[in-house]
């Protein structure tokens, strides 16, 4: 993937700039808190507590990535060591090295952002609505065959999205314009071919690893299982542990509805075949009453007919 080269408009730069006063002001009293005895690092993986200044000196390794969890593997996407068992994965050492973190990272949002598209004979312009997007945090990348956007915009909010193509572009000469209320992305077409859609419909997307913001957990909890929530993330939207637990619940609930389902099923086809084996019954027993019925009557019709004349009878007799 190559970086894309991005314009900045003069009134972006001035409305950053307004924006920046108030970041600085919110920078400046975070720096300013003291950090209290028994803090643990915030960066995932690493489990040393805050003793004294001493141990800023220390070195401190741990995850820059985020945990996945794809097709009962789990693995850090930084380091990408699969493995099967949750404990195993808890255990995996960290594989980068850098200063303990003490105080929690400003949490950015992770949202979606409109997006649009229109083409003309050379180029293909994708418009993303991201207002007031910071350039030093933001990253354009491309193929020629896929566009990775990362947007850091409105301080806290962050835009995710990896387009891929209908077709093939010139890498070397795209580029990015930013303007306070969009990131304008042209790409030069490889062929003066006229794009059916923006995007391949037929890539299928992989896994995407769990979010990388953290949330900071209380040094006081203590979960129920013996596990450190601070070695997987403090997301505040998908917690590691969470998401296992909660996907083994909906598996079990899953299997329990399933198996009430085919007892049902099973059951309501016994009544069914048993309401038929009584209504043939039914119609048999009524069938064969019906045959005696008409074997009566004919036997009685016959019995009249071989009965003799009463006048011949009694002409016979004087």
């Amino acid at each position: 993937m190559t970086k894309l080269p991005y314009k900045v408009s003069a009134s972006l730069v001035q409305a950053l700039e307004k924006l920046g006063i108030n970041q600085r002001t919110e920078a400046e009293q975070k720096e300013g808190q003291s950090v209290v005895h028994g803090t643990r690092c915030k960066n995932t993986g690493c489990k040393t507590i805050y003793q004294g200044p001493d141990t800023d000196l220390e070195v401190c390794t741990h995850h820059p990535g985020a945990p996945v969890f794809h097709e009962g593997y789990k693995y850090w996407s930084c380091c990408c060591i699969k493995t099967t068992d949750f404990d195993a994965f808890l255990d995996q050492k960290g594989c980068t090295t850098a200063k303990h973190r003490w105080i929690p990272k400003q949490d950015k949002k992770k949202v979606a952002c409109r997006y649009d598209w229109h083409q003309t004979g050379n180029s293909v312009v994708l418009t993303i609505y991201a207002k007031n997007s910071n350039p030093d945090s933001c990253s354009i990348e491309a193929n020629q065959t896929v566009v990775s956007c990362q947007i850091q915009f409105e301080s806290n909010k962050i835009f995710r999205r990896n387009f891929h193509l209908w077709g093939v572009i010139n890498v070397k000469q795209s580029s990015v314009n930013l303007v306070p209320t969009k990131v304008e992305i042209t790409l030069r077409k490889a062929d003066q071919v006229a794009w059916g859609k923006l995007e391949d419909p037929n890539y299928k997307p992989e896994p995407e690893p769990v979010e990388e913001d953290f949330l900071e957990i209380p040094e006081s909890y203590q979960p129920d299982w013996d596990i450190n929530d601070d070695d997987i993330s403090d997301s505040d939207e998908e917690e590691a542990p969470e998401v296992t637990q909660q996907k083994i619940t909906e598996q079990i609930t899953e299997g329990l509805m399933k198996k009430q389902q085919e007892m049902q099923n099973s059951k309501r086809k016994e009544v069914e075949e048993e309401m038929k084996r009584v209504m043939e019954e039914k119609r048999r027993a009524e069938e064969e009453k019906r045959k005696i019925q008409e074997q009566r009557k004919q036997e009685d019709q016959e019995g009249y007919e071989d009965m003799p004349d009463l006048e011949d009878g009694e002409a016979d007799v004087e």
